[in-house]
């Protein structure tokens, strides 16, 4: 069992109304006035993994849950934040600190902080742990991204890795080894959709450890990308512009057809008519955010070309009626 303390303005106390689980408590910040503090500390003594769970609600920016270990700060949050695991790794005799700390002004919330569930696991026998980050973001279907994380046998036992457990369009490489005491793999693991969506889950390594499984958030989206055609000559154009026979004459029918991540491809010719209407006055061409236009050939074989107000008294034919080039 471990030995705590609380002190500063107000004590932090035992309660079971606000809780992360049913039949459970959690520690809460005393109540303070402004300018004020609450905190509670214990020690713990060892190589190992802290964790615990903690939320707040209180002042954003003002009001602060900090956690230190040795005097040292670690993290702080404020405004309203739910539960939310946090992990650390100690050596030695390590003191833990949660502070609910005030400012001068302004109360918000509930004006409290919460912590509950403070484990401390030894880095002893078969310890696995696994570290990295697994946000993919946006790939291309057909395509694929990679990204490495490591794992590693914090113990001073040799374990064995047997496999990697993650959702569909996911892989993993290496799945299976063996880690001596100490030791860390890198592995690989690639993102490759074959399908539209937004999928998400855990990586898990599954292993021989005494601590139970490593996991790490994942999460990548996959997405089409369509390859649109602008040709002044095409012999029949027609949406949605996907080869060069039903091609586009004018840049802007092909880009009004568009989705975000399609590319627009430009052949040799000149492109003086179509256009739509951007900042006041029309375009001939209005390249809306995440859509690429390219030139097949380059710009000596491709001209974007823009048109004079026919009404005009200034030289370059500026006015309401004229057209710009590209916006």
């Amino acid at each position: 069992a471990l030995d705590w303390s609380t002190g500063g303005d107000a004590p932090w106390f035992a309660q079971t109304s606000v809780v992360r689980t049913a039949d459970s408590c959690a520690a809460q910040s005393g109540m303070v006035s402004n300018q004020a503090a609450s905190w509670i500390q214990t020690e713990v003594a060892g190589n190992g993994l802290i964790s615990f769970i903690w939320k707040v609600s209180s002042e954003e920016g003002g009001d602060y849950l900090r956690f230190r270990i040795n005097g040292a700060h670690r993290y702080q949050m404020s405004g309203e934040v739910d539960w939310q695991e946090r992990q650390y790794e100690v050596a030695g005799v390590s003191t833990l600190r949660w502070e609910y700390v005030k400012d001068a002004n302004t109360v918000a919330g509930d004006d409290s902080a919460w912590m509950t569930d403070l484990s401390f696991q030894p880095f002893t026998g078969r310890f696995v742990q696994a570290t990295g980050e697994l946000e993919f973001g946006r790939v291309e279907t057909g395509g694929s991204a990679e990204k490495t994380i490591h794992v590693a046998n914090r113990g001073d036992e040799p374990l064995t890795v047997s496999g990697i457990s993650l959702p569909e369009h996911f892989s993993a490489a290496p799945s299976n080894f063996t880690l001596a005491a100490g030791e860390t793999s890198a592995v690989t693991v690639a993102f490759a959709p074959l399908a539209d969506g937004v999928f998400t889950g855990f990586c898990s390594v599954v292993s021989d450890a005494q601590n139970g499984g490593a996991t790490i958030p994942v999460s990548g989206e996959g997405f089409t990308r369509t390859h649109r055609y602008v040709w002044t000559n095409s012999p029949a154009p027609a949406a949605p512009f996907t080869n060069w026979t039903t091609a586009a004459h004018a840049i802007q029918d092909a880009l009004d057809a568009c989705r975000r991540d399609d590319v627009v491809w430009v052949t040799n010719g000149v492109y003086d008519a179509g256009g739509a209407f951007g900042l006041g006055q029309t375009n001939r061409m209005v390249v809306s955010t995440g859509i690429v236009v390219r030139s097949m050939n380059g710009p000596a074989v491709t001209h974007i070309v823009g048109a004079a107000d026919p009404s005009a008294t200034h030289a370059l034919g500026l006015g309401p009626a004229a057209v710009r080039g590209v916006l």
